[in-house]
């Protein structure tokens, strides 16, 4: 019978040691350089005939099963780590599947001849997000209308530079009620501008749809919502209303998402005025709306290299402030449709104006020309402001406005202006055009009941005050998180070892976590998060809180029942021994020394979870100590 298709790991066509392979991937996870290590050695301890299956000559590459062999995992935990991992694409061909080392030919390390598979693999990166995601799929369809949270960093479009504006550091000064605070922002590729910002809402509005669909099904299946959306690249074009499928636009989209995913506040400022919970979300009082885009390469986060850079599917972690405030809100601030289509400066306007809304007298709301720039964030002279306005404020405008907005530009004069008028989703504004390039004010009426319509919202006929906000259909689900997440004022004395383990299973299931336990070391693995924790009778108790760390960004889970009963459990290993012979700490350390100077860097917790669950290691030290004939037996079995 003859073996089905065979899946391969590659390389690429490399001429340097591991060392200098790993060095080109020093951002990599431990468990991604313990993968690229494994493969290297698999590559030259059974080579393959690389042209048998389409690749260059010189091509490393190694069978998955022989990998997943040496890391001591099953073939598809390994498919598992290599689905989720940034750096490895797979293309399929008709010798078999390859997962391929992804990395630009500026290093020299991938030949001319990749450069056909290289296309493949950029072909095969949607399919392969749309694989991972078969069963919650990314949204096609744009809303009915477009949704907003409330997030405790206050007005978040002041957190942005004026749109075409590339700056580093910047200063923000926000408003948080009748106080303000200072925030610092820097950013390695620019910092947020105004078009960048139009887009966050339209991710935070397309993340909030796509978990609402979904509810059911996460409830069905006893799941909580996992921080990571895919989002169609054409599916926010669309919302902000640019044409879906070009390349350029793909582009353009790219380039905010990743600055977006690179600029990082100090919130230290705004900390008074978070509450104990938010409080424990901001790390090191940083913050980054966006803090992971498992889809991107580390590759694709440099916009200086922009030539394959056009995704379809994104895959989107949320800090864990906004996640939460996803499904925390009671109610979600709701808008028009196609409001994120207007150009970035009646966009901002727009925010503008619901915020003055609930403060506006009869008279309505009057803004004269330097506010409005001031507003906008228009630094420019006055000139370019107001002929970009004009430009700005007619081109979604039905074509009847268009002209006679012309009409007026032509014939007022500074003594004799003309009035425009443009129904703006349910404001009324009234352009005071004082000449071909000019203006002094505008003037904006409502009635409250239009611009809750154009917001798909009715008018609170019960009493009390209407707002443009719809309910949470999240909320619910939010606060059954809440009371997971909520520690119970139980007696410490009442907390049993299966209390504790009860209450840290539901979190194990929920985020498909591995617990391995042994007399003598638990071993804790996420592969969704690349989480590998050892843990043995010596780890601290606060490397265990630290480690966890990574499920509350990841999934906004407080992890704090997992930590007590990890403590716990650590409470009650013992030490290493075998038949009733104890081998010392002294012997571990002696043993891990002498490996080390064979080159087999090892950490304690590592080397005792090695002895814990081979017992022929534990019998030879046990009987013969830690002598060089030990060493090397040890050494043979252990996994490079």
């Amino acid at each position: 019978m003859m073996d089905g298709p065979k899946t391969y790991i590659s390389l690429g066509t490399v001429k340097v040691d591991v060392d200098t392979l790993l060095n080109m991937f020093g951002n990599a996870t431990k468990a991604t350089k313990g993968l690229i290590t494994k493969t290297f050695r698999a590559a030259h301890q059974l080579p393959l005939e690389p042209a048998s299956i389409g690749l260059h000559k010189n091509t490393l590459v190694a069978e998955l099963s022989m990998v997943s062999q040496l890391l001591q995992i099953q073939n598809k935990s390994l498919i598992r780590r290599l689905s989720r991992s940034s750096i490895f694409a797979k293309t399929d061909s008709d010798h078999g599947t390859v997962w391929i080392l992804e990395y630009d030919n500026e290093t020299g390390s991938l030949g001319a001849d990749h450069s056909q598979l290289k296309r493949s693999v950029s072909l095969n990166a949607r399919k392969s997000v749309e694989d991972k995601h078969r069963k919650r799929p990314p949204l096609k369809d744009c809303p009915d209308m477009n949704l907003m949270v409330s997030l405790p960093l206050g007005d978040i479009s002041a957190l942005s530079v004026p749109s075409k504006t590339i700056v580093h550091t910047r200063r923000f000064m926000i408003n948080m009620g009748k106080d303000k605070a200072v925030v610092l922002a820097s950013g390695g590729n620019g910092i947020i501008d105004k078009d960048d910002m139009k887009t966050l809402y339209a991710l935070i509005s397309q993340t909030i749809q796509y978990h609402t669909v979904y509810q059911g099904s996460f409830s069905r299946d006893g799941e909580m919502s996992n921080n990571v959306t895919p989002i169609y690249a054409d599916t926010i074009l669309n919302i902000i209303g640019r044409k879906q499928g070009d390349v350029a636009n793909r582009k353009y989209l790219w380039r905010q998402i990743v600055k977006i995913r690179t600029t990082e506040y100090d919130v230290h400022s705004l900390t008074p005025f978070f509450d104990d919970n938010d409080r424990s979300l901001f790390k090191n009082n940083q913050f980054r709306f966006i803090i992971d885009t498992p889809s991107l390469s580390e590759s694709a986060l440099d916009l200086a290299n922009d030539q394959d850079a056009s995704p379809s599917v994104y895959e989107i972690i949320w800090h864990p402030v906004v996640f939460k405030a996803i499904f925390n809100n009671k109610s979600l601030f709701a808008f028009p449709e196609s409001v994120f289509r207007e150009p970035t400066q009646i966009f901002s306007l727009y925010l503008e104006l619901r915020n003055r809304m609930q403060y506006a007298g009869p008279a309505g709301i009057k803004i004269n020309k330097q506010e409005l720039m001031d507003i906008l964030l228009d630094g420019g002279c006055e000139y370019d402001f107001q002929k970009s306005f004009f430009s700005s404020f007619a081109k979604t405008a039905s074509k009847s406005l268009r002209e006679e907005l012309k009409k007026a530009r032509d014939q007022a004069k500074r003594l004799t202006p003309i009035e425009v008028e443009r129904d703006f989703f349910g404001f009324n504004i009234t352009l005071i055009v004082t000449g071909k390039t000019t203006f002094s004010e505008m003037i904006i009426t409502f009635i409250l009941k239009d611009v809750l319509q154009h917001c798909g919202v009715k008018m609170n006929t019960r009493g009390g005050n209407s707002s443009p906000s719809l309910p949470n259909k999240l909320y619910s689900t939010g606060q059954a998180l809440s009371k997971l997440n909520t520690k119970e004022p139980v007696p410490a004395k009442e907390l049993t070892g299966m209390q504790l383990w009860r209450k840290a299973k539901k979190i194990f299931d929920a985020i498909n976590a591995v617990l391995e336990r042994t007399p003598y070391a638990l071993r804790l693995t996420v592969e969704s998060i690349e989480l590998d924790l050892i843990i043995i009778d010596t780890t601290g108790d606060n490397t265990i809180v630290e480690t966890l760390a990574s499920i509350e960004q990841r999934f906004s889970i407080d992890p704090s029942e997992v930590s007590q009963y990890l403590i716990s459990a650590k409470n009650g290993l013992r030490g290493l021994s075998f038949n009733y012979k104890q081998i010392t700490k002294e012997q571990v350390i002696e043993l891990r020394r002498a490996l080390n100077k064979e080159g087999r860097q090892m950490s304690i917790e590592e080397m005792v979870y090695h002895l814990a669950t081979n017992d022929l290691l534990r019998k030879r030290i046990a009987e013969h100590g830690v002598t060089p004939e030990t060493v090397d037996v040890i050494s043979y079995i252990l996994p490079a």
